[in-house]
């Protein structure tokens, strides 16, 4: 009878499991692998020359594999935790067109902004901020950007 209970229980335990495996984790609807991207393309030359001061090539690949979270250096993510306040986006929906503006505005500890601009496509966008334009036919949207090792 205890050996029945036991065998029931293993296969519950199982089940569940292989259930849970299942389940698709919920996406982060202002996350963008695209516009992850994006931001670190804008980002990495300004950081690289600020934070790392004249990086070498292979510690600029090591940032850049930091930022996109491929694989994240523990001092290079301390050294950019000591360096970056703040990494804010704008989005600006361009008038007749399917594309916008996306403004990336760094700033740093020691007081210092660095803002670039690159134009982006609608599907790079977060869907939250692409909902938002098309809801409520807006035409600018802020939002902050997160490391992957923030999230």
């Amino acid at each position: 009878m205890i050996l029945v209970a036991a065998g029931l229980l293993v296969a519950l335990a199982v089940f569940y499991f292989l259930r849970s495996r299942g389940e698709k984790k919920p996406t982060d609807a202002n996350a963008s692998p695209a516009l992850d991207a994006l931001v670190v393309d804008a980002i990495e030359r300004e950081l690289a020359q600020s934070v790392l001061d004249g990086a070498t090539d292979r510690e600029r690949a090591n940032l850049k594999k930091t930022l996109l979270g491929t694989d994240a250096d523990v001092d290079m993510v301390s050294k950019l935790e000591r360096a970056l306040r703040s990494v804010d986006l704008e989005f600006i929906r361009l008038a007749q067109e399917a594309d916008a503006e996306l403004n990336v505005t760094v700033a740093y500890e020691n007081g210092k902004t660095m803002k670039t601009t690159r134009r982006i496509t609608m599907q790079d966008m977060p869907r939250t901020v692409r909902e938002n334009f098309e809801k409520n036919a807006i035409t600018r949207a802020f939002q902050s950007w997160q490391p992957p090792w923030q999230r």
